[in-house]
């Protein structure tokens, strides 16, 4: 049976005609839920969130996308089974699909020996046949969007797929796609067709046959650049067959490429040889996992549930050879199968009700614990016992972040406002309004940063006083900078439209990078670090902005990144935790059992990372094992922070936790 988390007391337990069973897990339009059909299927529901079901261009938009998905689901096997884009909250149900994803397989296993890579181009190029057939350009096709099934693999989503002879669901001019797979024409802005989908069929068979894209990893305009004028790197594609078909795939002009209908002559009718014994065993063992309660691993079903709007069956089972045989099963068993210790429980030392949730790091400071809440409150607290100190009402709205140095106290406020406040006796120091929400405050020696702004539109980064909140300088921004920025070695670095760096003491410009839309930055260590939803880990000098390396995880990673000794720690969307080397290798990944929203967190011993089912773990930082777990009553969407021996947590449960950081 497949794997889901439990639904919470919030959830819904019915969506339309469909049951929910579970959690599946979230993205960025809103979040999946197992289902159960009237007629007994297992679906996934995908419900938007509550933010977007009052903005009515985008439920135009979710409209259109369930239109174009059912214009093509007669031509398919998993289709969309129902849909409500009319519904107070819209709504989505496709075929449930557990499995892997091709990236997860790889990135995980290694890469595939060539006979298996040619038949995995074979389905795949059955799949566009179809796809091409029912009028639709998939535009995205990569290896996160390749589910390997127990069925075999399937092409999924259509995110922003269109129909080849209608007008693009998304704005007009964009460059859509993920760099490194979409073709030069797309790079360039022109029109996309069908040739476009097998160009990036060609780099999904380098990735699979080599373990990387065949132009790389880089910035965002690096790898345009070389999309349109350098050569495909197939130089690792040891096969000469393989690396001729990839290479005519990747040829710059779209009327030079094969057609699908071509690779499927050229490839098909030599049956399906299995994939290594490894990734059929982590196939298997997905298909398996239970329902909710005991499900701890759930990236694959995340990425085949909440970004695809439909699936595509592309070939026949993985689990029939040449000779129509099922594989040994002792031979599977004999690969890894995905780890699922949850540790030791841990241990709690307090807890503090505050009555509202909380869903912003708290801050440790002079013995005290300063939590706020979505009431627009601050709570202290004595750090030995959990016991009440003062209470601080900032705002009627929401606080959005909370800091501290020294003795004071530094909050944001949705409502655009920031406080100082004494945090040995709750007074206020002084009070500043920024015009606009804000999302971000940091304190670094004597000065505070904040980011303020207004969802899709333009934004400002400020520093103010410690002292007295006097302004020392205002920087503009074109976009709202709501995601994470960060301050460090004299530089505020702005996760704006592009990447960019100002001078910590005056606000002016240092350097900018051609990183386009980051998500986040941050500025520990040796490097700067920013994020981008391709998705992409990248490390600059901090000097001179120059690009070191790029890391690619399995999904965004949507917290700041942290350092800790000689190595950084990410998180991304599905629960994965990264250990980043300074040459951007990879030191070690664990899979928690929820998402990740805030920063990871380390005492020098132990990393720390809260999860969205309430999970706080206390993992190795040495080798990433789990070695405890302590379970809250709601999701935690914060980076919990250690002090000393304790591990402070606040929860969307309302509660501040401490916990044994050492258990």
């Amino acid at each position: 049976m497949p794997a889901a988390d439990a639904l919470e007391p919030e959830d819904p337990r019915r969506v339309g005609p469909h049951t929910l069973l579970g959690r599946l897990g979230a993205g960025g339009m809103g979040r999946v839920y197992l289902g159960r059909s009237p007629g007994g299927s297992l679906v996934a529901v995908k419900v938007v969130h509550e933010r977007y079901a009052a903005d009515e261009r985008f439920r135009a938009r979710f409209a259109r996308e369930v239109t174009a998905a059912r214009a093509v689901s007669g031509a398919f096997t998993a289709p969309v089974v129902d849909a409500d884009p009319g519904a107070p909250t819209p709504w989505l149900a496709t075929a449930y699909l557990p499995g892997v994803s091709l990236q997860e397989a790889v990135r995980e296993h290694g890469p595939w020996p060539a006979p298996s890579v040619l038949a995995l181009g074979a389905a795949l190029a059955e799949a566009l046949l179809s796809i091409h057939r029912a009028g639709i350009v998939h535009r995205d096709l990569k290896p996160s969007n390749v589910m390997l099934s127990a069925d075999g693999p399937r092409v999924i989503d259509f995110g922003i797929a269109r129909a080849a002879d209608a007008a693009a669901i998304t704005r007009t001019g964009a460059v859509l796609g993920t760099p490194g797979y979409l073709p030069p024409e797309q790079a360039l802005g022109a029109e996309v067709g069908p040739a476009g989908d097998v160009f990036a069929l060609g780099a999904v068979l380098v990735f699979t046959a080599t373990g990387n894209g065949p132009f790389g990893a880089g910035p965002m305009v690096e790898m345009l650049r070389r999309v349109v004028h350098e050569p495909p790197r197939l130089d690792g594609v040891a096969d000469p067959r393989l690396r001729e078909v990839a290479a005519a795939c990747l040829r710059k002009d779209p009327a030079a490429r094969p057609t699908p209908a071509d690779l499927l002559r050229e490839l098909g009718g030599g049956g399906v040889p299995r994939p290594p014994d490894a990734v059929l065993a982590q196939i298997e063992h997905q298909a398996a996992l239970p329902l909710p309660g005991r499900g701890i691993r759930r990236r694959a079903l995340v990425a085949g549930a909440v970004s695809g709007v439909l699936a595509v069956t592309a070939g026949a089972a993985w689990a029939v050879g040449r000779s129509g045989s099922r594989p040994d099963p002792a031979a599977s068993a004999a690969g890894p199968a995905p780890p699922s210790p949850i540790g030791r429980p841990g241990r709690l030392l307090w807890q503090h009700d505050a009555g509202r949730p909380l869903r912003v790091a708290p801050a440790a400071v002079s013995g005290r614990v300063v939590a706020g809440d979505d009431g627009g409150r601050l709570h202290a607290v004595n750090a030995s016992d959990g016991s009440a100190a003062w209470r601080y009402p900032a705002s009627d709205r929401p606080v959005t972040a909370v800091a501290a140095a020294g003795s004071t106290v530094v909050a944001g406020c949705q409502d655009g406002t920031v406080h100082a406040v004494d945090v040995r006796s709750g007074r206020r120091i002084w009070r500043r309004e920024l015009g606009r929400s804000t999302f971000s405050v940091l304190v670094s020696g004597r000065t505070v940063y904040a980011a303020a702004g207004t969802e899709g539109l333009s934004g400002v980064v400020v520093a103010l006083s410690l002292t007295d909140g006097t302004p020392r300088w205002r920087h503009e921004t074109t976009t709202a900078v709501s995601g994470p920025f960060g301050v460090a070695g004299g530089l505020v670095v702005v996760p704006d439209e592009t990447l960019y760096a100002l001078d910590a003491r005056s606000g002016s410009v240092r350097w900018r990078s051609d990183v386009d839309l980051p998500v986040g930055a941050a500025a520990a260590g040796p490097f700067v670090y920013s994020t981008t939803e391709a998705p992409a880990l990248h490390a600059r000098d901090p000097a001179t902005g120059e690009h070191r390396w790029a890391y690619e995880p399995d999904d965004e990673i949507v917290a700041p990144v942290t350092r800790h000794g000689s190595a950084a720690y990410a998180a991304d969307r599905t629960g994965t935790v990264y250990a980043l080397a300074d040459d951007g290798r990879r030191l070690w990944r664990t899979q928690l059992s929820g998402e990740v929203h805030g920063a990871v967190a380390g005492d020098g011993r132990r990393l720390f990372a809260g999860a969205g089912d309430g999970r706080v773990y206390g993992l190795d930082l040495a080798g990433g094992s789990i070695v405890w777990t302590y379970q809250t009553r709601a999701a935690v969407t914060a980076s919990p922070i250690p002090a000393g021996r304790s591990l402070f947590v606040a929860s969307t449960d309302g509660y501040l936790y401490a916990l044994d950081a050492g258990a």
